[in-house]
Formats: C-alpha cells, sequence, structure tokens
C-alpha cells in the first residue's frame, strides 16, 4: 500500500512538471505540498539522495521524489512511459 502511494506521488510530480534536472547527476523537484523543492543526487544506477525529510531521516524507505527520477530514467533508456 506505501509502495503505490510513493508510486502514484512520484507519477502525479512527472505528469505535473515538477521535476527538473539541473545537471547530469542532479535533479530539483517541487514539493506536491508546499513551495518547498528538493534535491536529488544520482550516484550511480541504482544510488539516489534525496534531501526531503523521508529522504534524510528515513534512509529505509525511498521517497516519491527519488521514485519519480527512477520513473523519467526508466522512460528514457527504455522509451516506455510509466505514468
Amino acid at each position: 500500500m506505501v509502495r503505490e502511494s510513493i508510486h502514484k506521488r512520484a507519477a502525479q510530480l512527472l505528469s505535473d512538471g515538477m521535476v527538473e534536472k539541473t545537471r547530469p547527476d542532479t535533479f530539483v523537484v517541487k514539493s506536491l505540498t508546499s513551495e518547498q523543492s528538493y534535491r536529488v543526487l544520482v550516484w550511480d544506477k541504482d544510488t539516489f539522495k534525496c534531501n526531503c525529510p523521508v529522504g534524510t531521516y528515513r534512509r529505509q524507505m525511498e521517497c516519491h521524489h527519488v521514485m519519480a527520477i527512477k520513473m523519467l530514467q526508466s522512460q528514457d533508456e527504455t522509451g516506455i512511459r510509466l505514468w
């Protein structure tokens, strides 16, 4: 259930145009609930770091900001849109 919610929120970020690639390894993702923006760093294909509260304090969980970047990268690699 939580994973489905994260996926839906990630898809909303992408469909609403709230993800911006600022460097090859850096994305800025706007918050769905506030005026805040979060930075997602991509270290390699499997390693991401987000400075949102979930990414900072609940490291065992993947936040929807990181999920959005993964979905975007998957589209770039496969040509298949996941949202």
